[in-house]
């Protein structure tokens, strides 16, 4: 396991071992080329590249990933880093500060990421940075907190009354439509599969068809018989909302009464029995039930937008290029 990311995941400024996004005071291979400047401040390759580092999955770390999908993830690496950039220096212009405790606290959790503080000083140690220049770049994240904090965080955030004015004024958005209570085997076919072989899969079904019409129960015939991962539940799909089943089974279902089964149904997966039980009739979604979801899902676009603002018109005032 790569622990010596984990120091870039909680200073989140993707520290190199090379160098860093933040000045030009730790040296760097003459190779590792400045790809960009926020007005002064260097971003050097490396940088980057440590950020890709931190976007890859694990198991793919160690050479697992092309060059073209590394690629990929480039230009988000490269705006993260111009961003965090930004945020410091307008952090730093409006005299914001960061006091011992908060610094003493982040360096705390960093260490505790590692099996031991001894593990912790030598990673850093590897990277290059003395106690002291750790603790500057703390303190660099602490400021870009702030500032995101005051500028984006405090502003995206919803009151009771504003998410019920959004409720009432799109009502029409929290709709439950008609739903239906389903059970379902499936005997399914390999898309691969011979004209042979999907032969064969019909006739089975047809067989467990025969079981259900004569009376054989639906629950334990889809526990013995079904392909899908419902079988363990005895085929239930619990209650099912228009327009969440597949085409060809849903014209099929909503057409059914209470207790009736479907003759077996083809579809690109194989050949399908349908057992429907109640129905529950269209309904709105409570305010209070839905409260949560709508205040995360609000308050994280207003949260992008302003993020976006603020990125913009840093921008305006502070110079950034990229070569």
């Amino acid at each position: 396991m790569r622990r010596i990311r984990l120091v870039v995941l909680i200073i989140m400024c993707m520290l190199p071992v090379s160098g860093i996004a933040v000045g030009n005071d730790v040296a760097v291979p003459g190779d590792d080329i400045v790809v960009a400047k926020v007005g002064s401040i260097a971003i050097h390759n490396s940088d980057v590249e440590a950020v890709i580092d931190s976007y890859i999955p694990q198991g793919g770390f160690h050479g697992g990933v092309s060059k073209e999908k590394r690629g990929e993830y480039r230009p988000r690496a490269l705006e993260f880093l111009i961003e965090k950039e930004l945020f410091h220096q307008e952090a730093l212009k409006r005299g914001l500060k960061a006091d011992e405790e908060e610094i003493n606290n982040l360096i705390e959790a960093n260490i505790k990421r590692f099996p031991s503080k001894k593990a912790f000083e030598k990673e850093i140690r590897a990277r290059g940075f003395s106690d002291e220049r750790f603790r500057e770049l703390v303190v660099r994240e602490i400021l870009i907190t702030k500032i995101i904090a005051d500028e984006i965080t405090k502003k995206s955030t919803y009151s009771d009354e504003e998410l019920s004015a959004y409720y009432e004024k799109n009502i029409d958005k929290f709709k439950r439509p008609e739903a239906m209570r389903v059970w379902h085997i499936l005997v399914s076919v390999s898309p691969t599969g011979t004209e042979e072989e999907k032969a064969k899969r019909k006739a089975r079904a047809e067989e467990v068809y025969e079981k259900v019409k004569n009376g054989g129960d639906f629950i334990l015939l889809a526990e013995q018989y079904s392909d899908d991962a419902y079988r363990v539940k005895g085929g239930d799909l619990g209650y099912i909302h228009k327009g969440r089943l597949e085409p060809e089974l849903e014209v099929v279902a909503f057409q059914l009464k209470e207790g009736e089964i479907s003759p077996i149904i083809e579809t690109i997966y194989g050949f399908h029995i349908i057992k429907v039980g109640g129905r529950k009739p269209p309904e709105t979604i409570p305010f209070e039930e839905t409260k949560k979801k709508l205040k995360s899902e609000l308050e994280a676009k207003r949260s992008s937008e302003l993020r976006a603002g603020f990125v913009t018109s840093l921008k305006e005032r502070i110079t950034v290029e990229i070569f």
